[in-house]
């Protein structure tokens, strides 16, 4: 059986309507439902019937009319449906049976999920159950007080799932809904509000400002009253936005993922503080930070929008005295001090309402200038060091893509049929991989593919050699972004970088770092802590360290490029004597770390070091020993290759695999 009450009143068995009698019968089933599985007393039921004017044989037709519902429920198979007490009836049915228990669980469900997207579906998924106006045509006091309850609750719920589809963009489709929300509740101020804010986001300004406009004249001409303060905020936010212009690029219309983090920075954009809030976006370089800032900004409830590129991994990033002169010349300030401190003071008092983004941020002290000091403000701030140095500023971490999000972006690009074809979705998913998830890769790789075919692209990626070369795209490219940061690493943690490819292995211990330098472990973590700030390398657990792909396949350039084949020959000597001090403790992090700088001496075909016996006492990374290593890699006096020395024999053959 299933019991429907958002419209009129009605049940089926079997997807067929049921005759449910009169109208005494619907008033009597109806209560019965609104308190499913609990016991109505009988005075409750003659109050929903009788209107608190009950005849004498009330009773009487009460028990008449459930025993007329009770018939009509046993010929479908449910005799037992209603039960009885002295006291009263109760109609037995799971809540799921009734579209009003459905409706409220599912908007709960709404309300819980940290998802807006998946969200915004539930709310659409209960707000489709309303057939018309719940309990319609049903003359009981009683129940239009329930049904004014349940249509409160529809009312909140599209006003909650409006609310969420305009945090996720494309205001203009929402506009048709919510004047239609608009007309059929001219008093909910928060449909007009959102009215106007999609029309607003939508390029529509004047509109947005007319609905406001004809709000005021229409309610104070039939009500005596003025707008509300949800309506007056909204207003001026669009004044204010429209005063101070927006300098945003714009969104990315086939914007992919990153749910999660809009998520946070919505919700922390939205708690009103005594400080301005400060979010700093940190990722890799190709990210996506900048995409993610600006769709965030683009959604925003702020009423001013200042953005500016600070050009942070350049040569010469961008001066905050000139940026603070781009913003005050757009607040309306001519011709502003040439002092920074007096520019930045006159933005403080003029920045209200505003939201202020920074893109690609070098350091704090480049933003400090640039923080307003309206706590109605915020700063949306994209970097790719964390900027420890700003108290009170939350750091939103933006990391590659998961594997299906590379796929479902690289198959809007590629189209849905090719990942309903087997070949062609295995091929998206290796090109996803390829590309290291990153999303800038992705981009890329999807401008090549209509000039490339996905199995070309594919099959040219697949080469480490050209990998770099292929993603690459008139000015975009992800070799030029880890090139600004190697470029600005001092000269021994650019050494440690290139030498950290030489091993082919999954992580890298920090004690690796410091047997590839020849330093101490102390200044091997200083240095792994550096690559890590510019995203050169991942910390995965304590002291230990990988690399993203595409930069491993950049650092293995670098290395090629840069590093004498007889400085790597000595530095994997250095480490196979490390691994060697660390046999006993943990073996196959010894082993492992030793076979990868076999293979490596193996495979790079360089000469070896001139002085293969190596002293682990000289190697102040490890713990010293005065047993002398031979690695068995230099030549001997006739040129040949000679055999490891007995003390490694085993060792290193247990290395090897042999």
């Amino acid at each position: 059986m299933e019991f429907f009450m958002l419209g009129p009143l009605a049940a089926e068995a079997d997807g067929e309507r049921l005759e449910l009698g009169g109208p005494r019968h619907r008033v009597v089933l109806a209560t019965l439902l609104l308190d499913a599985n609990r016991m109505v007393p009988v005075g409750r039921l003659m109050e929903a019937v009788y209107h608190g004017r009950p005849p004498a044989t009330s009773r009487g037709q009460i028990q008449s009319c459930v025993s007329v519902l009770r018939r009509l429920f046993g010929t479908r198979g449910h005799p037992g449906l209603i039960s009885s007490t002295p006291q009263g009836y109760a109609i037995r049915i799971p809540p799921e049976r009734i579209d009003a228990y459905r409706f409220e669980a599912t908007v709960n469900r709404a309300r819980r999920c940290p998802h807006p997207a998946d969200a915004v579906a539930l709310y659409r998924e209960a707000r489709a159950l309303w057939q018309g106006h719940a309990l319609e045509g049903l003359r009981s006091p009683l129940l239009q007080a329930a049904a004014s309850r349940l249509t409160e609750m529809r009312i909140t719920a599209a006003e909650e799932c409006m609310e969420l589809e305009l945090e996720l963009g494309d205001p203009g489709r929402l506009v048709g809904e919510l004047s239609r929300l608009v007309l059929e509740h001219p008093l909910r101020e928060r449909f007009r509000a959102q009215l106007m804010t999609a029309l607003h986001r939508a390029g529509r300004r004047a509109e947005a400002l007319d609905v406001y406009q004809r709000t005021e004249q229409s309610w104070a001409g039939d009500f005596g009253i003025e707008p509300g303060e949800e309506l007056r905020r909204t207003y001026e936010a669009i004044i204010a936005d429209q005063e101070h212009g927006t300098a945003l690029p714009p969104a990315v219309a086939d914007f992919t993922g990153r749910t999660g983090q809009m998520t946070q920075i919505m919700r922390l954009l939205q708690v009103r503080a005594l400080a301005v809030p400060i979010i700093v976006i940190v990722g890799r370089p190709g990210a996506g930070k900048t995409s993610l800032a600006v769709q965030v900004a683009h959604r925003a409830p702020a009423g001013g929008r200042l953005f500016a590129a600070m050009c942070g991994s350049a040569a010469r990033p961008v001066s905050p005295h000139h940026v603070l002169g781009q913003f005050l010349g757009e607040l309306g300030v001519p011709g502003p001090p040439a002092d920074v401190e007096e520019r930045a003071e006159i933005f403080r008092d003029l920045a209200r309402r505003t939201l202020v983004v920074l893109d690609d941020a070098a350091d704090e002290a480049q933003v400090r200038p640039l923080l307003p000091g309206d706590p109605g403000s915020a700063v949306l701030i994209t970097s790719r060091g964390r900027l420890p140095g700003l108290p009170g500023a939350v750091h939103v971490d933006v990391p590659v893509f998961e594997p299906d999000q590379s796929v479902e972006l690289l198959s809007r690009i590629a189209g849905p049929q090719a990942r309903e074809d087997p070949q062609q979705a295995a091929e998206l998913a290796e090109l996803a991989g390829l590309c290291g998830h990153l999303p800038l890769a992705l981009r890329i790789a999807g401008t090549r593919l209509p000039g490339r075919g996905l199995r070309d692209l594919v099959a040219r990626l697949r080469d480490e050699t050209r990998r770099l070369d292929e993603l690459r795209y008139g000015d975009l490219g992800v070799r030029a972004g880890l090139t600004v940061a190697y470029d600005r690493l001092g000269d021994d943690a650019r050494r440690l970088f290139r030498r950290l490819a030489i091993l082919d292995v999954p992580a890298l211990p920090v004690w690796t770092a410091a047997a590839l330098l020849g330093g101490t472990t102390r200044d091997a973590e200083d240095l792994m802590d550096e690559l890590a700030d510019v995203h050169l390398v991942d910390a995965v657990g304590a002291g230990r360290y990988r690399f993203h792909d595409l930069v491993k396949v950049f650092a293995r350039e670098r290395l090629a490029r840069e590093e004498p084949p007889a400085d790597r020959t000595e530095a994997l000597n250095r480490l196979i004597a490390g691994a060697l001090t660390l046999l006993t403790r943990k073996p196959e992090e010894a082993r492992m770390m030793a076979g990868a700088a076999v293979r490596a001496l193996e495979m790079a075909g360089v000469q070896p070091s001139p002085h293969p016996v190596v002293q682990l006492s000289s190697h102040p990374g490890v713990q010293p020993s005065s047993h002398p290593v031979d690695t068995g890699v230099r030549d001997g006096p006739g040129g040949e290759r000679r055999s490891p020395g007995p003390q490694l024999s085993v060792f290193l053959s247990g290395c090897s695999g042999e």
